[in-house]
């Protein structure tokens, strides 16, 4: 069916479901649909809805096996075609299907514990490597291009750079810091899952990394092509959860991510790393601002919580007359609320400067960071702003506790408030005390010894670029032993025909 044709017939199919939720044929058409065009995830939720509405149909579960063979997914599809057999001993396409799939699962245990990695292909040298992303000024895209830059000494990589979007506004780079070998761009977030396979297929990649993917219809597709998949977590929804084992490898740079998963997936803790030798204490005859505060975006809610650096900075400014504080921001001063825009233009010794900066950033502007952020993945301004040598006033939970460790390389502000974001992750926000930010940053002011201190301790406290490089290809590529076949399609004429 072409592209066009099946949106038609998709949208048709769920109007009718809209109608009749048990209509039981229309979520067997729609999972037909969805397995031709790949989106793999949608044709497993249909077809267990089927299930949900007719626990008695072997078909349903047999087909449902069928797909998770195809993503090689063996146990679950194993599980599935066990369960048609109990409801029809006799199916002919299921006992075919569970022999198929146990000789599979035999085949793996076999190689796994004769440990043959040369039928792996992961002897090979040099890997073809690719990853999946935004690409533009943003933490997200800065990590993935971390994870490309050391993976790339030792391996080819290619990057796929969905665009992102800021404000309503799509952004994508291209040049110079974003200018890598092997870019192939995407003009929308939205990927067709069979763009993406032909992309691995064109590449002929061996692994593909995802960065906090949200459509487990690529997933499933990258899977389904008989590769390994890795991904980068920071943030994690808890629906996530039955599908996280798709993953090879799951990489966390923070213990709190790494704990939440550790048990249902095959996740490391890598910590982060920074390029010590770009991010480092500039030695200047320029005068310093006390404060420096990276506000980014804003963040959704002010995630940042740069209004609240701007109320403790003014409070503190009528009795401290030689202290300064300065904002880098990526977008303009009028997306703050009104009474901040009015403090910020009555005080002239808070900079609010808006300008996309190539790293190392603007990060030896300031002698403290003032980082109180409700709620962070990595915290990557964080570790830059502590790599050049800034101690740190952060927000007292997971990520940023830590790093920063209190009295030693910055001071932690205690937590007021606890909220439950709308957008399901599994993480609160956590939103300052102010008098505490306040006194917080009023104290270190009041020690400079302290704080040079800190600026040594800050420093030190940042892992090296390279140990952390070494780390992360020793996780991904001997953690990618077993071996998948290329080949895996199960002859199922009846689940491109059925139709209850």
């Amino acid at each position: 069916m072409e592209n066009g044709l099946c949106k038609e017939a998709i949208e048709a199919y769920k109007k009718a479901i809209e109608t009749d939720p048990s209509f039981i044929s229309a979520y067997y058409n729609l999972a037909v649909i969805y397995h031709q065009t790949q989106q793999f995830y949608n044709a497993i939720t249909c077809l267990k809805k089927v299930i949900e509405l007719d626990p008695g149909d072997a078909s349903a579960f047999n087909n449902l096996g069928v797909l998770y063979f195809t993503i090689n997914v063996f146990d679950e599809a194993n599980k599935y075609f066990e369960k048609s057999l109990s409801i029809e001993p006799d199916y002919k396409e299921a006992k075919n299907n569970l022999e198929k799939v146990q000789q599979k699962l035999q085949m793996i245990q076999t190689q796994f514990f004769l440990k043959q990695p040369e039928d792996t292909g992961y002897n090979k040298k040099c890997l073809k490597v690719g990853f999946v992303s935004i690409w533009f000024e943003r933490g997200q895209s800065y990590v993935t291009k971390t994870l490309r830059d050391v993976i790339a000494k030792n391996h080819e990589t290619f990057v796929f750079a969905r665009t992102g979007g800021v404000f309503g506004q799509p952004r994508l780079e291209v040049q110079g810091y974003w200018d890598v070998p092997n870019l192939t761009t995407y003009p929308d977030y939205q990927i067709p899952p069979d763009r993406l396979t032909k992309w691995i297929r064109d590449n002929n990649l061996d692994l593909v990394i995802f960065n906090e993917e949200y459509d487990w219809n690529l997933v499933m597709a990258a899977k389904a092509t008989g590769i390994k998949i890795a991904t980068y977590l920071d943030y994690y929804k808890e629906n996530w959860k039955p599908y996280m084992s798709l993953y090879d490898t799951v990489l966390c740079s923070t213990k709190r991510t790494f704990h939440l998963v550790k048990d249902f997936c095959k996740a490391y803790y890598i910590g982060w790393g920074i390029d010590t030798g770009l991010f480092k204490p500039l030695i200047s005859n320029e005068r310093k601002y006390t404060f420096f505060h990276n506000a980014g975006w804003l963040g959704i809610n002010y995630r940042k919580m740069t209004p609240a650096v701007i109320l403790a900075f003014d409070t503190i400014s009528q009795y401290n007359h030689d202290i300064t504080l300065f904002i880098h921001a990526q977008t303009e001063l009028e997306r703050l609320p009104p009474e901040i825009i009015t403090l910020v233009h009555n005080n002239s010794r808070i900079t609010y400067h808006v300008e996309t900066v190539p790293a190392p950033g603007l990060y030896h502007k300031g002698s403290i960071l003032v980082f109180p952020s409700k709620l962070e993945g990595l915290g990557l301004p964080l570790l830059e702003g502590m790599a050049c040598g800034l101690p740190a006033i952060a927000t007292d939970a997971p990520p940023m506790n830590e790093f920063v460790k209190d009295g030693y390389n910055g001071l932690l502000v205690k937590v007021a408030n606890r909220l439950t974001r709308h957008d399901n992750i599994a993480f609160p926000e956590e939103i300052v005390d102010m008098a505490d930010l306040t006194f917080k940053m009023d104290y270190l002011i009041k020690n400079p010894g302290l704080v040079y201190k800190m600026q040594i301790n800050a420093r030190n406290s940042i892992n090296n670029y390279n140990t952390f490089g070494k780390k992360v290809n020793e996780i991904i590529f001997p953690s990618s032993k077993l071996p998948i076949s290329r080949d895996n399609k199960l002859r199922n004429i009846e689940f491109l025909t059925y139709c209850k």
